[in-house]
């Protein structure tokens, strides 16, 4: 396949988190980097499509200028007219070859790179790179994904198979869908006694997540060279760039190893690349998120509790008690949906993380943060805060993220958002994540637009109900006007935890 299989089967519209400005600009932040405020910075994104990961950056970020290069002419079209739609002035979706790009197109103080660097031949990956370095700004950052071995050698096997398999079949979407076939015969098929199996049904399951463009470009596509981290590294020094971190900073941790096996590591690595390479290799890990920058950058990799001071601290970590203790030394647990707890007998700590479920999906200064604690061990609960992140319990900001829960009577969502929910497609937050939306949602997330009061979203709704577009079991008019009364109120406050209101 060539590029115009991207006009084809367009790749998904989607935010990927990990690579928004305000990530990158923690996690350099934290290894002693001090790069340009993210209300205020140039972005540049590589190969982003239609742009559904960098047109909600630039919505959210309006004081900021954002340019989307891609090569594929009908992705292009598609993000322009996204662009157009919202009235966006500071983002351009440009149709652009990575081998053309120059220093004129000037320098930009994030750089993303998803999806891109496996997927290309090996002229173009030296390319990505050389932009990388050129066009960056002196404090800037890089994010470039790619497939890792050891992980992709089997996943690369069953890529191959697959190619083998459908390589007579011309249509695309045919080729999808035999591919799919393929891998579900095979994991059947297999003895189910052998290690072989095990290991298809895992990636069966990984290619039911997929949708059929992910699908289509990862495994169908002519192009996708796994690498060694440690390789991924030497090319970036080639092109006087370094590794600086992994966008999942979690990643970069121990867990899940032992103590022993942890001791071994950093016996046998004794330096970063080394370490993060062997990590690769215990984790028969297959991808990767990394930052760069330039080579000349000092990173400080000793991290100590007070890089936390100047951060803004939010956490989704729910308490099991009803009532938290802070006056003793009983054990507290705190819970994220995913099971992740975090438990603590100090006081202080328990102060802390009760005052961030409180207010969730907003966030704290550590300063306001250690007055609610009412703790006057600034280091020991800055390193409690430090150790949450690492392990995913605690987000860190740059600074406050642009939304509100707070809902006024004429509640605003993002323009963003109602458009997307409008069309039906997955529903983009003021945090750069998405989520599908019942029908209910979708059509009252449109009427939020900041010329509606409660009165006036139920009038709507009810008239959605008399058309048929919507469906009720509400016996009256009466009732459902109570019922669709108490679905509004429910779902203001709903949408304010979701982080889709705006000021």
């Amino acid at each position: 396949m060539s590029s115009s299989s991207y006009d084809e089967v367009p790749y998904s519209k989607k935010p990927y988190p990990q690579s928004h400005p305000d990530r990158l600009a923690v996690l350099a932040t934290l290894f002693g980097m001090h790069p340009t405020p993210i209300d205020s910075c140039r972005v540049l994104e590589l190969g982003g499509g239609s742009g559904g990961n960098i047109i909600p950056m630039a919505s959210s970020l309006p004081g900021s200028q954002f340019l989307g290069a891609e090569l594929s002419a009908r992705q292009v079209e598609d993000g322009q007219a996204m662009v157009a739609t919202l009235g966006l002035k500071n983002i351009e979706i440009r149709q652009l070859d990575i081998l053309g790009i120059t220093k004129d197109l000037g320098t930009f103080d994030y750089i993303i790179a998803h999806g891109v660097y496996s997927w290309v031949p090996a002229n173009v990956r030296d390319k990505l790179l050389q932009i990388c370095r050129e066009n960056l700004s002196p404090n800037g950052v890089a994010y470039v994904s790619y497939n890792t071995y050891p992980g992709w050698n089997f996943r690369g096997m069953v890529r191959e198979m697959a190619r083998y398999h459908t390589r007579e079949t011309a249509k695309l979407s045919d080729r999808i869908a035999r591919a799919r076939e393929l891998l579900d015969f095979l994991a059947e098929s297999a003895p189910a006694y052998h290690p072989y199996a095990t290991a298809l049904k895992e990636e069966q399951e990984h290619w039911r997540e997929y949708a059929d463009s992910e699908l289509c470009h990862e495994h169908l596509e002519d192009v996708n060279e796994p690498i060694y981290f440690h390789r991924f590294a030497e090319h970036a020094d080639r092109h006087g760039l370094q590794f600086l971190a992994e966008a999942d900073f979690s990643a970069m941790l121990a867990a899940p190893f032992s103590q022993e096996t942890f001791a071994a590591l950093k016996k046998i690595s004794g330096e970063i690349i080394k370490t993060e390479q062997f990590r690769d290799i215990l984790r028969n890990r297959r991808f990767r998120q990394s930052l760069l920058c330039r080579k000349d950058i000092a990173i400080e990799r000793n991290l100590t509790p007070q890089r936390i001071e100047g951060f803004e601290i939010a956490s989704a970590a729910r308490p099991l008690s009803q009532q938290v203790d802070i006056q003793s030394s009983k054990p507290e647990i705190f819970q994220l949906a995913d099971g992740t707890k975090l438990t603590s007998t100090v006081p202080a700590v328990k102060a802390a993380f009760r005052r961030l479920a409180e207010i969730w999906p907003q966030s704290i200064s550590f300063e306001e943060l250690v007055k609610a604690a009412s703790s006057h061990d600034v280091q020991m609960l800055a390193a409690q805060i430090l150790e949450g992140y690492a392990h995913n319990l605690v987000v860190l900001r740059s600074q406050k993220a642009p939304f509100v829960t707070s809902i006024t009577d004429r509640p605003v969502a993002s323009a963003l958002a109602r458009r997307q929910a409008g069309s039906g497609e997955p529903v983009t937050n003021q945090l750069h994540e998405s989520g599908l939306l019942d029908d209910f949602d979708r059509h009252m997330l449109q009427l939020l637009d900041g010329t509606n009061d409660r009165n006036a979203i139920v009038d709507r709704l009810v008239k959605l109900v008399e058309n048929g577009v919507l469906k009720s079991s509400s016996p009256g008019i009466d009732a459902l006007r109570r019922n669709l009364a108490r679905a509004v109120e429910d779902n203001l406050g709903h949408f304010a935890k979701l982080a889709l209101l705006v000021g």
